[in-house]
């Protein structure tokens, strides 16, 4: 979930919908609908999010906030040719991996573009 999890109430209301992996999947998504909020899956899986972060961090186009378990998540990263031949970036057996998820979402939110529909 792209959306922190420490907000409080107040500001959980005026929240219309949230976007955020298949991570738990359908229960995710109901304990948002429960709350009034809506809750989109992304259309990337956490492997193409950690892809997309990747290239931001390299050039400096994000300063992380220092925060020890997350600089550890961003550390355990490990990036392996699938067998499609393709990249693919996995957290290791036994760690943790919901810190850096997010922030990864946050930034391919960020740089999404918008399409605005203007009447002619």
């Amino acid at each position: 979930m792209w959306i922190s999890a420490d907000l409080d109430a107040k500001e959980w209301r005026r929240r219309e919908k949230a976007r955020g992996d298949r991570y738990s999947a359908e229960w995710v998504r109901e304990a948002f609908r429960s709350r009034g909020i809506g809750y989109e899956w992304s259309t990337l899986d956490r492997s193409a999010l950690y892809l997309e972060l990747l290239p931001v961090i390299n050039s400096g186009g994000l300063e992380l906030l220092d925060d020890a378990a997350l600089v550890r998540e961003l550390r355990g990263l490990e990036r392996r040719r699938g067998s499609s031949g393709r990249d693919r970036v996995d957290h290791r057996q036994g760690s943790h991996d919901d810190r850096t998820t997010c922030v990864a979402g946050v930034v391919a939110e960020i740089g999404r573009p918008r399409v605005v529909w203007k009447a002619i």
